[in-house]
């Protein structure tokens, strides 16, 4: 734990933020909402001038050039949106999407953040992280009044106290912080694939989320079906897509079944999924921040009659909500990525898969399979469950995976010069 020491001496601030990312559903929301629900929130842009001062900011083109497309499709979209609906106040609209920059600007700063520190620096972040992860693992089980009821450390009461909860949201939220924390901790410490395995899909059924649970094995899939030789990757394969069946069966389905006769979540996620394609269809350059609401309002009845049809025992109260105009509290895709793509369209699709497919190549190549799994599982766990802006975590990991990637890639170039040199003297 020196690192971690040194890490605290000589930058305080950003070990704070690091320290308070698994709290994300604090008392602090009475300030400003989801936008200051983590302590994180409030230490981002004085962390993030200080580390400037320090490091250096340097912000690519393809940023600036991205955040100007953006900007520019949100205010075109602005004045269509706040024209189709009669009965639509163009002030909701420039209030909704002027609330949607701020939340994703900071979050996009909290990457921008993380990523000005060196991967030692992160190293030690990771350890802060872990810690905290295990110590509200530890009180979930000791107290669980102080984790389940309203307080300083959550927002509100939890409404499924037989589920594991920590410092987060919800369960799923839990449930993908741990995930992250036992890949942060095998890609530190090195640890056997086999106790990974074993360890994260234990914690995953004790927190009993569904999501965080099936993501990872759909990562643990992928991933041994892209690497290693053909016949190690067909048996691995064939023994991951087994074991999930059986995982599925055995603590899953029950959960599953109850879900779909009394609840509403596979209903809404299913249809808000495909409400996002739909968008993206007729909208290539997304729609903006101003036009994410209006847009929900307009493409999901349609999709909504369309999916009763298709499969008509699905609960679709919660997501028929989603048609009415004024609606804004509970509207959301259930899912990060979709958000990205309604918003952004082929703008945000072209350079995520561009940049995801380098930085798995990279690590496939260099054997660093838990940097593999680890940015995989946050890809996928963000398409299918994680939907909370408030939660710091996803880019951390994010900023943690490209940090290890520019150290393969510098490695690589050390040694291509020094072979051209060596070549040069013979």
């Amino acid at each position: 734990m020196k690192d971690v020491m040194n890490l605290a001496v000589k930058n305080p601030i950003f070990v704070l933020f690091c320290f308070f990312i698994p709290f994300d559903n604090t008392s602090l929301q009475n300030i400003g909402g989801i936008m200051t629900a983590s302590p994180s929130s409030l230490l981002l842009i004085p962390g993030l001038a200080v580390s400037s001062l320090k490091y250096g900011l340097k912000i690519r083109k393809e940023i600036l050039i991205f955040v100007l497309l953006t900007m520019s499709v949100s205010t075109l979209y602005f004045f269509y949106w706040s024209n189709l609906f009669d009965s639509l106040s163009s002030l909701f609209v420039l209030d909704r999407g002027s609330r949607y920059i701020a939340l994703f600007g900071y979050y996009f700063l909290s990457y921008l953040y993380c990523s000005l520190h060196p991967y030692s620096d992160l190293v030690a972040a990771s350890k802060v992280i872990i810690l905290v992860i295990l110590l509200s693992i530890i009180l979930n089980y000791a107290d669980p009044n102080l984790i389940n009821h309203q307080g300083l450390l959550q927002f509100n009461d939890f409404i499924s106290p037989d589920r594991l909860r920590g410092f987060a949201l919800e369960a799923s939220v839990f449930g993908f912080q741990i995930v992250c924390m036992v890949l942060l901790i095998a890609m530190i410490y090195n640890l056997k694939l086999h106790w990974v395995l074993l360890l994260t899909i234990t914690l995953a059924i004790l927190t009993t989320s569904k999501g965080a649970a099936l993501s990872f094995l759909i990562c643990m899939c992928l991933y041994f079906s892209a690497n290693g030789n053909v016949i190690f990757r067909i048996v691995l394969t064939i023994f991951c897509v087994t074991a999930s069946y059986i995982m599925f069966k055995m603590f899953f389905l029950v959960a599953l079944a109850t879900d779909i006769d009394n609840y509403s979540s596979v209903a809404t996620r299913t249809t808000m999924f495909i409400t996002g394609l739909k968008i993206l269809l007729y909208n290539p350059l997304g729609v903006g921040y101003f036009g994410y609401i209006p847009a929900i309002y307009d493409f999901t009845p349609g999709v909504i009659m369309w999916m009763k049809k298709i499969i008509p025992y699905l609960n679709y109260d919660e997501v028929a909500t989603y048609t009415r105009l004024g609606e804004y509290k509970a509207i959301g895709t259930k899912s990060l990525f979709i958000d990205c793509v309604i918003m952004y369209g082929f703008i945000f699709l072209v350079p995520f898969f561009t940049i995801t497919r380098k930085v798995l190549l990279i690590f496939s190549k260099n054997k660093d399979k838990y940097a593999y799994m680890l940015t995989l599982y946050v890809i996928i766990a963000n398409l299918f469950f994680i939907s909370h802006i408030g939660d710091y975590i996803t880019s951390f990991c994010i900023a943690v995976a490209l940090a290890r990637y520019s150290n393969h890639v510098s490695v690589e170039k050390s040694e291509n010069q020094t072979v051209g040199v060596t070549s040069r003297v013979f």
